[in-house]
């Protein structure tokens, strides 16, 4: 299978992160606003998008796909810590250090969704030159 093939095939994949991301972005948004505690399954929902982006890495790692790999797995590895290690323990943290421990997951989390709400719409859109036009950070390769 040939890499546009394959990369064509993953747009159902890309929408679907896409999708996924914006709802984990408009949960955060709501919690701003009322306070109210994590969906039950708002975190397994979570580890699973960040799936789909370690299976990104992993393409790029193969040479299916372009990006910088150490950046995709240093940030993806931290990302993923953070989901297994330290998400089962907010309540924790909220009681030991009051709403800051959830003022700083909330941040957190609203940094990754709109990291990847902004970047898929370049995965589904590539030739789009208003997406490619969005300034985005780059790091060298």
């Amino acid at each position: 299978m040939g890499a546009g093939k394959l990369l064509f095939s993953q747009l159902p994949l890309n929408v679907a992160a896409l999708c996924g991301w914006g709802w984990a972005l408009f949960v955060v948004l709501m919690r701003f606003r009322s306070g109210e505690p994590w969906p039950e399954h708002f975190f397994s929902v979570v580890t699973a998008l960040e799936s789909i982006c370690w299976f990104e890495v992993i393409q790029i790692a193969l040479g299916v796909s372009h990006g910088n790999l150490t950046l995709g797995i240093v940030l993806h590895t931290i990302r993923m810590l953070w989901l297994l290690l330290v998400c089962p323990r907010i309540q924790v943290v909220a009681l030991l250090f009051g709403n800051i421990g959830n003022l700083v997951a909330d941040l957190v989390l609203l940094a990754w969704c709109l990291t990847e709400v902004a970047r898929y719409p370049m995965f589904i859109f590539p030739q789009s030159h208003l997406v490619s036009a969005a300034p985005m950070p780059h790091l060298p390769t």
